[in-house]
């Protein structure tokens, strides 16, 4: 019942969002006197219930959406986990080791991104990180080090890696879990060979990925499943042991598909519209690109590379402060201390006693912010030409030089704030289950 309350509740916001930017342009077509594809709010809605967004200067608006919106979703869905991931961990470090010199470090880099603007570190980006990586990159060609492979040593060591960390945030008081864990970096290693076969198939792509992924994962839950009833393990442990193998399975293929990349890096490096400077600092395609799912890979990731960084410098010191004061917090709190009392390690205290309460605040703020990051950092897709929603919106205002005045597109513009409500509408539905996921105090159902 909640959640058929909150899905209601959301189409009428949604209603309502939409609503308010009908009377906006009906405002500005009044005002301005100019014609600008205005039609009855209702009129607008009957087709958009059709599939019919309407046109836009001989272009469907659904065609125009169509590919801002896979820019923007690259952009913004990997800076966004990069930011979340490494302001989180490094905000919980900077809390566990209150006013230390490392906390008073970060605080400060944390109040430097905070304070810049996003355009003027995107533009530092853009000058410096790029060319100074492209000049480093050029005069440094045949050099060994632009061949390196992790190879089954790399992939094993860092699989270690994972397994440690995995089981360290494992809340068990023994190590069957942590030997799930290296049980699926063997199996890991001893699959990266096959894996390559796999590779070279001609139609590979992201959703082979996703679904070896997926795979992947469910290898370690059953390597997790198989380990712990050999170990002896009892049903809480079972679940830690499957859910550090899971952990640690999907981080070695990830590794593994790195790996891959890194044996094309050489030859994707020697293309002609390349020429040893792969970083791009404008657009997001570039010439004379084979036509293989690795080679186009590099070449968007190559092009995403300054605007990612630009968005995750942002992000990562939004995510870094709201952690650290969180974080901060619950651990002097009374629960806390009871469970150091009760003779608990630090490791199971800080997992699972303070970790889920700290998250709280970043259930609220990461999909909301998520969500408007969807809606296109303008400035960030301006300065390096990315054609996103955020250029979508800039170009839905045109300006008619006779008359010297801007109007609105209205079919871009009306498209643009239904995606972009959809998505808040989405991030708030992902809010409140997030919240019952880290709260046991909070249901979804009455």
């Amino acid at each position: 019942m909640f959640l058929l309350r909150r899905l209601l509740s959301g189409v009428i916001t949604l209603l309502g969002a939409t609503f308010l930017a009908w009377c906006g342009a009906a405002i500005v077509d009044a005002t301005v006197g100019v014609a600008v594809n205005l039609v009855p709010y209702h009129v607008w809605l009957g087709r958009v219930l059709q599939g019919d967004l309407g046109q836009s200067n001989m272009q469907q608006v659904t065609t125009i959406l169509a590919r801002a919106i896979p820019n923007t979703l690259w952009l913004v869905s990997g800076a966004s986990l990069i930011a979340v991931f490494t302001g989180v961990l490094v905000g919980i470090l900077s809390a566990l080791g209150q006013y230390s010199r490392f906390d008073y470090l970060i605080a400060l880099i944390g109040f430097v991104l905070y304070s810049i603007p996003p355009f003027i570190i995107g533009m530092f980006a853009k000058a410096f990180v790029g060319i100074s990586v492209n000049d480093f990159v050029s005069n440094s060609r045949g050099v060994w080090f632009l061949s390196l492979r992790l190879g089954f040593l790399g992939v094993g060591i860092l699989g270690v890696g994972v397994a440690l960390v995995a089981y360290y945030l494992t809340p068990s008081v023994n190590r069957r879990p942590l030997y799930s864990a290296l049980a699926t970096v063997v199996v890991a290693v001893a699959l990266i060979w096959p894996l390559q076969y796999v590779f070279a198939m001609p139609g590979i792509g992201w959703s082979w990925l996703l679904g070896l992924a997926v795979l992947a994962i469910l290898l370690g839950l059953g390597i997790g499943w198989i380990t712990n009833r050999l170990l002896g393990g009892d049903e809480l442990d079972l679940r830690a042991a499957m859910r550090t193998a899971a952990v640690t399975a999907f981080f070695s293929f990830l590794f593994i598909v790195i790996d891959r990349f890194m044996g094309i890096w050489p030859e994707f490096l020697g293309l002609r519209f390349v020429n040893y400077r792969p970083i791009s600092t404008i657009g997001t395609v570039r010439p004379g690109i084979p036509d293989n799912f690795w080679f186009q890979s590099l070449n968007s990731l190559t092009h995403l590379f300054l605007p990612m960084l630009t968005l995750v410098l942002v992000s990562f010191a939004v995510y870094l402060r709201y952690t650290r004061a969180s974080f901060a917090e619950v651990m002097n709190q009374d629960y806390v201390r009871t469970a150091r009392g009760k003779g608990l390690p630090e490791r199971v205290v800080v997992v699972r006693h303070a970790f889920p309460n700290a998250l709280l605040p970043l259930a609220t703020i990461v999909p909301l912010d998520l969500a408007g990051l969807i809606g296109g950092s303008m400035l960030v897709e301006h300065i390096f030409a990315i054609n996103g929603m955020g250029v979508v919106f800039m170009n839905s205002f045109q300006l008619i030089p006779w008359i010297g005045v801007f109007v609105i597109d209205f079919p871009v513009f009306m498209g643009y704030n239904l995606v972009v409500g959809t998505v808040m509408v989405v991030a708030n539905f992902l809010v409140d289950i997030l919240y019952a996921i880290l709260d046991p105090r909070i249901r979804l159902t009455d």
